[in-house]
């Protein structure tokens, strides 16, 4: 595999060729060899008298002599296609020349490491190539594979075809592939389960009509993603609304906007404490460089939290669960009644609905305390109430039994995150400490669902019908049935 790293050493010796260098015992030993005496001997000294080569010709490179004999530590790398791509070996030196002397072994090795950068295969060798006669041993031979900590890669044309795929032997599949959707392989199929529909990446077209395609009547029913993958990515079979596309784009420009600025302020207060004069070219005294200093690390914070805002957001774009925006006139406030917003799980669509009253921009602060309920959900730190949905729904929620992930520490944080845009609320209305269900004071305290993690999901969905709540955990959305 790729990343894969491989070692191989051995044990030399050679016998001297020069026989007057031998001791007595050692060529008494040499001549019962030769006799066949002491048993059956295997070497590769007669390697130049071989009528068959090795195919690939790769000795023809050895151009090093270490003064010892043309014995050799060999590796050869190939595709998986038995295609070479290179190799690499190393000779034997002249230091274990045994004449009678027990000389110790000599360890031929690999210097470097030999890493592996595609899948196929390594064939590693022995060989000793004298051109005459030379006895030589090898002896613990071994070889060594370090693993990468890859086991599974796949390539992918832009609508999902899969190509240049491997996975390290004996290794557990991951099947969810291309755009982190579940390849279904039953009979062959090879399709990709966006929850919504069906995907065949070897036609770049849906099994079934688009629920979407009354919008793009220019397109095929059947179409993935415009038929542009490079630039739209499908979530589930589905899409993401309209609506919800440009809030996003709204609440987005906003934190370019204020960052931006804060930007500016930041340097030109930065140029003031690099000089220790004001723009007017007064110096400052170190009551206002203490102030100065406070301005801009609260600048700092304030763009920290933007740049949050805008991971969440990210982070919804990225998920397979839909989220939406209604602009619902019926939310609007008057007289002395506040405007108000939610964040509901829509039970006949299956998407959280941010409700808004309107569509005026000044609405971005409650849009973005509703999107801090969203990514909470996202998530798995809130849960949300329910609604039936459908064409003429009032967005009467249904009742919960149970508060289950949502607490004041979830509304508070909605509120800090209103403040952000331009809200005068930014702490928690003492309205939400008289809540409760089925006599449950509405929590102080922070509650997850992460506690549930590694309940199935047969009890994950008990839960959420217990609780008549909807939660997002471990990448998969439970809502009451």
């Amino acid at each position: 595999m790729p990343g894969d790293v491989i070692n191989a050493e051995v044990y030399a010796k050679y016998v001297d060729p020069v026989t007057s260098n031998w001791t007595g015992a050692f060529n008494t030993l040499m001549g019962q060899i030769a006799a066949n005496t002491a048993g059956e001997v295997i070497d590769g000294a007669a390697y130049i008298n071989s009528t068959s080569t090795f195919p690939l010709g790769y000795g023809v490179v050895k151009g090093t002599d270490t003064g010892g004999p043309k014995a050799y530590l060999n590796w050869l790398i190939f595709d998986r296609n038995f295609g070479l791509i290179t190799g690499g070996f190393k000779q034997m030196g002249s230091t274990a020349k045994e004449a009678g002397t027990d000389v110790p072994h000599e360890r031929v090795f690999n210097t470097d490491p030999i890493l592996i950068t595609q899948p196929g295969y390594v064939y590693i060798y022995l060989s000793n190539e004298s051109p005459t006669t030379v006895e030589v041993y090898f002896d613990d031979f071994k070889v060594t594979q370090i693993k990468s900590p890859v086991i599974q890669t796949d390539d992918y044309y832009p609508f999902g075809l899969a190509f240049n795929s491997y996975s390290r032997e004996n290794s557990t599949p991951n099947d969810y592939k291309y755009n982190g959707k579940e390849e279904q392989t039953e009979l062959g199929l090879n399709w990709l389960d966006y929850g919504w529909s069906m995907y065949d990446p070897t036609i770049a077209r849906w099994n079934g009509i688009d629920g979407m395609s009354d919008k793009y009547v220019s397109y095929s029913p059947y179409h993935y993603a415009g038929n542009n993958p490079v630039r739209n990515y499908d979530i589930d079979g589905n899409e993401f609304t309209e609506a919800g596309k440009k809030w996003a784009k709204r609440l987005w420009d906003n934190i370019s906007g204020q960052i931006s600025k804060n930007n500016n302020k930041i340097a030109k207060k930065n140029d003031m404490l690099a000089t220790g004069y004001n723009s007017k070219g007064k110096a400052l005294s170190s009551n206002k460089m203490e102030r100065l200093e406070r301005q801009v690390g609260n600048l700092q914070a304030k763009n920290a939290e933007l740049t949050q805002v805008a991971n969440e957001v990210i982070a919804m774009d990225n998920s397979d669960q839909l989220y939406n925006v209604i602009e619902a006139d019926g939310f609007k406030g008057s007289g002395d009644t506040p405007d108000k917003a939610a964040a509901m799980f829509n039970l006949h669509t299956g998407a959280v609905d941010i409700i808004l009253p309107g569509s005026s921009t000044s609405n971005l602060n409650l849009l973005a305390h509703e999107f801090k309920h969203a990514y909470q959900f996202e998530t798995g730190t809130a849960s949300l109430t329910t609604y039936p949905g459908g064409n003429n729904s009032t967005y009467r929620t249904i009742s919960p039994l149970d508060w289950l992930a949502y607490d004041q520490q979830d509304e508070l944080e909605g509120y800090r995150r209103q403040g952000l845009f331009g809200s005068t609320h930014s702490s928690l209305p003492s309205g939400y400490t008289n809540r409760s269900v089925g006599g449950v004071s509405f929590p102080k305290t922070q509650v997850t669902m992460q506690p549930y993690s590694n309940s199935s999901h047969a009890d994950l969905q008990r839960i959420a019908d217990n609780a008549r709540q909807a939660f997002r955990l471990n990448g998969t959305t439970y809502a009451p049935k």
